[in-house]
């Protein structure tokens, strides 16, 4: 009998720390069908279902409180919430990319550091330096010919793509985390904790306080 995925992570975390032999030795591990079963086998939760319905459900709060906020910060999540403008009716998956963003500023994080894009122009090299991160690649000179290559990077090595949802993208990461048993980045330890604790309801009696104020404001 072929050993199930639980064992195979327990082997292959205690026998090659890096995630680039990782992904070599054991492709299925990052395929996004894997994360979700394995992320419902720790902790007994849908993984995508619940994030992007959570995500959904908390959205006009969240564009509320963004709306509000002055000064620097104001400006930037103002300039960010600018790509909602751009269509009468902004498309699902827009305004999740947008909130998503937006969320990780508001929480003293800079987005950059969860979302990285790239022009066609860019060196591709600096992708091999980042920890953790989504990176867009985007090709085309004008937005009406544009395309874009997604992953999830980890360790400098990308080990999912194909998926044209930033969400769904933000969903797997953290299941990876899981499934993988790394520690959350530090530069985006609250945008996770909400992610964790806010969206999936996970640990949540156990908050950072800035997390709290967030949930706070949202019962408000």
């Amino acid at each position: 009998m072929s050993q199930t995925f639980a064992l195979r992570r327990h082997e292959i975390i205690n026998l090659c720390p890096s995630v680039r032999t990782m992904k070599d030795r054991w492709p299925a591990l990052f395929d996004s069908s894997q994360i979700n079963a394995e992320f419902q086998r720790i902790a007994m939760v849908h993984l995508e279902p619940k994030f992007l319905s959570a995500l959904d459900m908390h959205t006009s709060m969240l564009l509320t409180l963004f709306r509000a906020r002055g000064g620097a910060l104001g400006e930037r999540l103002k300039n960010i919430m600018e790509l909602l403008k751009d269509s009468a009716s902004p498309s699902v998956e827009r305004t999740r990319k947008v909130v998503l963003r937006c969320l990780t500023e508001y929480l003293g994080e800079h987005g950059e550091h969860l979302i990285k894009e790239f022009n066609d122009t860019d060196d591709f090299e600096e992708i091999e330096q980042l920890t953790v991160a989504i990176t867009v690649r985007n090709f085309g000179a004008s937005t009406s010919d544009r395309t874009r290559d997604i992953a999830v990077v980890i360790e400098g090595v990308e080990v999912i793509r194909g998926l044209e949802s930033i969400a769904r993208f933000c969903s797997l990461l953290l299941g990876l985390t899981y499934a993988l048993n790394l520690t959350y980045p530090k530069p985006l330890k609250y945008t996770f904790e909400v992610f964790q604790k806010f969206f999936l309801e996970l640990d949540a009696s156990k908050l950072s306080n800035k997390v709290q104020s967030l949930k706070n404001k949202h019962l408000a």
